[in-house]
């Protein structure tokens, strides 16, 4: 498996050309410590990231596939989740320590981590993210024959007004008759409903 360089020089999102060196790497839960130095203007911020497998046969751009695995520096997708810049060696080796303590206990990482002494895969993530859907009662119509968004709403409490548009929208038991101008004459025209 291939694995990142102790050192190289790189221009990522066009920052211009940097010097990476490896500071520190736990083997046992791929944690690194990267110092990130920036020639023009001279300054250097240190990069603590867990470090993403991609594993042999993985699907690329181009329509090939990955011919040996590898050991993957985070892109600018990854700052903030898994990824962190630091601009001092101290507490870039606190967030270190951080990140090793949250992967060996932790299963809300969905990375893969590596035993680089065996290479054995294991997955640390285990159940879906995001919240559950939400179980909606039938809308219920008003009785009269044409109505507005307001009718639906007093009528639906159990649904907010943004997924009423929604239902009403994909709706194939409700259409559009018209429209019907303020009492005032100024803002938007309220949409007049009616069921087919």
């Amino acid at each position: 498996m291939k694995t990142i360089p102790i050192t190289f020089v790189e221009n990522n999102n066009g920052t211009g050309p940097a010097t990476f060196t490896r500071v520190n790497h736990d083997a046992k839960t791929n944690v690194f410590i990267y110092k990130r130095t920036f020639d023009e203007p001279n300054y250097s911020v240190y990069e603590v990231f867990i470090a993403k497998i991609v594993k042999e046969g993985a699907p690329l751009p181009n329509g090939k596939f990955v011919t040996e695995a590898y050991i993957q520096y985070p892109g600018a997708t990854h700052f903030g989740h898994s990824a962190f810049s630091i601009n001092n060696l101290e507490r870039a080796t606190t967030k270190f320590n951080e990140l090793i303590e949250k992967v060996n206990k932790s299963d809300e990482i969905n990375i893969d981590v590596v035993d680089t002494e065996t290479l054995t895969t294991k997955i640390l993530s285990k159940g879906k993210r995001g919240r559950k859907s939400a179980r909606r009662p039938d809308l219920i119509y008003p009785t009269t024959k044409v109505f507005t968004m307001n009718d639906l709403v007093v009528i639906n409490k159990a649904w907010t007004r943004s997924n009423l548009y929604i239902a009403v929208k994909t709706s194939k038991t409700i259409k559009i008759v018209g429209t019907q101008p303020t009492k005032t004459g100024f803002g938007k025209a309220t949409t007049l409903y009616s069921l087919i």
